[in-house]
């Protein structure tokens, strides 16, 4: 074709189709990617943790009474936080010690009465957890008294629902 001259309607409407073709293509993949996206970021929103379970506030508060029984040496209260049964570990970079409830209360207690100033312990971070049937719940604390505060982890799990399974059944928990 010389310079100037006319395209043909053939050659005029392959060139115009490819490039609306083109267009039109990459048009629609770069607003389906988004919506894809988008689609994709709204499923791991509706399936993250952050989602509020009934039982969560009751989990929350127990944590909290916890710490704040502890911190008021309230130790009957603070005992009560614990089911009789219970067992605490210890984790330290020396290795493990596990008590028995009247052990690891008992030294809780001499804890308060051999300290020198008045001391606390504040929940920085609570990460809950609630399936069907435990609730469990990571606690990022600090202790605080004279001479430098410490800070450290606790972790907790509580069956939940247990007396609601029970009696949905025809039984009854009785204590």
């Amino acid at each position: 074709m010389t310079k100037g001259a006319r395209k043909t309607k053939v050659e005029w409407a392959s060139r115009y189709t490819m490039r609306s073709f083109v267009v039109g293509a990459s048009t629609f993949f770069l607003y389906w990617s988004w919506g894809f996206g988008l689609w994709c970021m709204l499923m791991v929103a509706s399936c993250s943790p952050s989602s509020s379970h009934p039982e969560e506030p009751a989990v929350r508060a127990h944590v909290e009474h916890y710490f704040a029984t502890w911190s008021a040496q309230d130790m009957d209260g603070y005992g009560a936080c614990f089911q009789p049964q219970a067992r605490i570990t210890f984790v330290t970079p020396q290795g493990t010690n596990t008590q028995g409830l009247t052990d690891f209360l008992h030294g809780q207690r001499l804890t308060h009465e051999t300290a020198d100033s008045p001391m606390s312990e504040v929940p920085l971070e609570i990460k809950i957890s609630v399936g069907n049937r435990i609730a469990t719940a990571a606690v990022k604390w600090e202790l605080r008294k004279q001479g430098g505060n410490k800070t450290g982890m606790d972790f907790f799990a509580k069956k939940i629902m247990k007396q609601l399974l029970l009696r949905r059944v025809g039984y009854e928990i009785t204590t």
